[in-house]
């Protein structure tokens, strides 16, 4: 999968929604030269148009505007470059990549028509078992509320994003998952909680029929 990663935050987020303004003509830009560049590649090679996409307000201009345009940018500049991008895989991320903006990106696909596009939002569980924030079990109660835990979290994501793509029939990929300390040793995420997190992840994922990226 091929796209635009840490652009996103360090300067598209600034874009006004002027398709004239110099963020909206860097991005178009980029996407001529990757789409020219790869468009004879295997159709094993996908795009993703911007990961992470984050915008502000501007005017009557919504982050959700903004990352509808953004998304149907690339996918003109793919679509229209030749060779085998006419029908290559073409991956469309929510608002920020959060499931809970699932549904705007749904009705964007869906008015496109096209069956090589999927939709992608990222998954990192809930913050304060994450990162380890007070919460180390993947079943303890996280807010306080003795109804909601990690794997409640869990449950509810997939349910919202199954609902919102698989169920209308559009693809979809966590496209990054995993936990934000994983990585810093044994004294953040206990490795049998953390255990219990990927392979609860992997049952959800097949029973919902998404497709799982681990972020590593």
């Amino acid at each position: 999968m091929i796209n635009i990663h840490h652009d996103s935050w360090i300067w598209l987020s600034s874009w006004d929604g002027n398709k004239s303004s110099v963020q909206y003509v860097r991005f178009t830009q980029m996407w001529d030269q990757l789409a020219k560049a790869f468009k004879d590649y295997p159709l094993q090679v996908c795009f993703e148009t911007i990961n992470e996409p984050q915008f502000n307000a501007s005017g009557s201009i919504t982050a959700q505007n903004k990352t509808d345009m953004i998304n149907q940018a690339a996918y003109n500049i793919i679509r229209a470059s030749g060779g085998s991008n006419a029908k290559r895989m073409i991956v469309l991320p929510t608002l920020n990549t959060n499931h809970d903006n699932s549904t705007p990106l749904a009705d964007f696909i869906t008015k496109l028509n096209d069956p090589n596009v999927i939709a992608t939002v990222h998954y990192y569980s809930e913050w304060v078992f994450s990162a380890n924030l007070g919460k180390t079990g993947f079943d303890e109660d996280l807010w306080g509320n003795g109804d909601y835990s990690p794997r409640d979290a869990a449950n509810k994501a997939f349910d919202t994003i199954s609902n919102a793509f698989t169920a209308k029939k559009i693809g979809v990929v966590i496209g990054e998952y995993g936990l934000l300390g994983y990585d810093s040793g044994t004294e953040c995420n206990q490795p049998g909680e953390e255990l219990k997190y990927y392979e609860y992840m992997s049952y959800l994922a097949r029973q919902k029929k998404i497709c799982l990226m681990f972020w590593d």
